[in-house]
């Protein structure tokens, strides 16, 4: 392991200067996957500052990056730190990967690109679940806990994706209570509710095939409230009626989305994808089916924003 490290150290350094700086960074349980020689020379460079290690070092990678505007060698395109590090679609050329033969080393553009919102919000969605817990997502789940927002809505399903605790069990993101399993879950998309004058998130829920949500400000009861449990009001959200709209996910084919406006004062458009953006809104005659495709944008009130992530 050594011998590769120092040789892509020393290709690095024949292309930029001998005196360059260079720093490693590790996450700390490295130090457990290494055996003999290798955890020894390891834990001598941590002992002498050489290696810096984190719990997860893509963090301690991307602010020491940051601070001494440094470049970035890895295979990572770090997706899932773009929200809180929005500098490194600023700077591309500061992040490489490589390319190792027998005859040299080769430095390569890691491939930084702007990332779309749904992009974004499909690695958010993950970042809580560690990998071990990935198959939990793939059941549904209720919370029992009163008065949990979560608990209690009609279809008898949390309506966000859940969490898991120190032991690896699903609870509940809102209360942290462990949750009730339903079984194997159908297809699922999970839905972003936006201020459509800033594009500030407001909140997201799921959305489940062969169960049909009702959408507004104040339905938990029944549906989805947009409106955050434990916040203020969001403006964005004030035109939005109690019981404004009905969605249903099909998943037969290809996916898509059907709606309903329930004859709501604000009105319910949709503004269809068209390449990067969309079409002009074309509002919705209430108490009609409507399809709509994922990556449409499904307008309530005129205010607030509701797409599907990775769409």
């Amino acid at each position: 392991m050594w011998a590769r490290l120092e040789r892509l150290v020393e290709a690095w350094r024949d292309e930029h200067g001998p005196s360059v700086k260079v720093l490693l960074v590790a996450d700390n349980s490295l130090a457990y996957a290494l055996q003999g020689d290798d955890r020894r020379k390891f834990a001598e460079l941590r002992g002498t500052g050489e290696v810096r290690t984190a719990t997860v070092a893509d963090g301690l990678v991307l602010n020491l990056a940051r601070q001494n505007r440094m470049h970035v060698l890895s295979a990572d395109t770090f997706k899932h730190l773009r929200r809180e590090h929005p500098w490194i679609e600023k700077a591309p050329e500061r992040f490489h990967s490589w390319t190792m033969d027998a005859d040299r080393i080769r430095f390569v553009p890691s491939g930084i690109r702007r990332i779309t919102p749904g992009e974004r919000s499909w690695t958010d969605d993950f970042r809580t679940v560690p990998a071990a817990g990935s198959k939990i997502l793939l059941r549904s789940w209720r919370c029992d806990a009163e008065p949990c927002p979560y608990s209690g809505t009609r279809v008898g399903h949390l309506l966000v994706w859940p969490r898991t605790d120190g032991e690896g069990r699903a609870v509940c993101p809102e209360c942290g209570t462990p949750l009730t399993g339903l079984g194997r879950r159908l297809p699922t998309r999970e839905i972003l509710v936006e201020d459509l004058g800033t594009g500030a998130e407001i909140t997201r829920f799921l959305l489940e095939d062969g169960f049909p949500l009702v959408v507004g400000r104040g339905t938990a009861s029944g549906g989805v409230d947009l409106q955050p449990a434990g916040r203020g009001p969001a403006k964005p959200l004030l035109r939005v009626g109690r019981q404004h709209a009905l969605l249903r996910l099909d998943a037969a084919g290809p996916p898509r989305l059907t709606v309903v406006d329930l004859g709501t004062r604000g009105g319910t458009a949709i503004a269809r994808r068209d390449g990067p953006g969309f079409l002009e809104p074309r509002r919705l005659a209430p108490d009609v089916e409507t399809e709509m495709s994922l990556a449409d944008l499904l307008i309530l009130g005129g205010t607030a924003g509701l797409r599907a992530s990775g769409a």
